[in-house]
């Protein structure tokens, strides 16, 4: 097994999980916060590798932000200093609350449909592309730089 650094290492691995159980018809309502999870990971990614802190409130900021669940501060967080579209935004948040909604009895739990298993097809591809093509242009940004 390869080694796992990363929030996106963490993520790309539940990614595959993720595929292989919708492939085989697997489907526990739990397929809902694994979905949320792998996008939370893909943001927490770009927030961990490129958000540099300049002060000691943005450290607090940054550590908050690798501890919480909820994907609209994530995104909202990442918004202040890389360009993030608005569909991409959209996507995502429609699995915000699927963590615990999925998972726990209360007000706001839910059995997973069939439209929200295609939400949340949708969100991490949202997430996945959004990671991957940030940080390729970051890279590209860092090899042109180079000497």
């Amino acid at each position: 097994m390869e080694k796992i650094n990363s929030y996106k290492d963490f993520a790309d691995d539940d990614y595959e999980f993720y595929i292989k159980a919708l492939e085989e018809g697997n489907v526990p309502n739990s397929i809902g916060a694994t979905s949320q999870n792998i996008c939370e990971r893909y943001l927490k990614h770009i927030i961990d590798k490129y958000f540099i802190p300049s002060s000691d409130d943005e450290n607090t900021v940054k550590n908050e932000c690798l501890k919480t669940h909820n994907l609209k501060k994530l995104l909202n967080e990442i918004s202040k200093f890389a360009k993030i579209d608005a569909d991409t935004v959209t996507a995502i948040k429609a699995v915000d609350g699927y963590y615990f909604s999925t998972r726990y009895p209360g007000d706001d739990a839910m059995i997973i449909t069939q439209s929200d298993i295609d939400a949340c097809k949708t969100a991490i591809k949202a997430a996945k592309n959004f990671a991957e093509q940030y940080e390729n242009l970051i890279e590209q940004a860092k090899s042109e730089k180079e000497p």
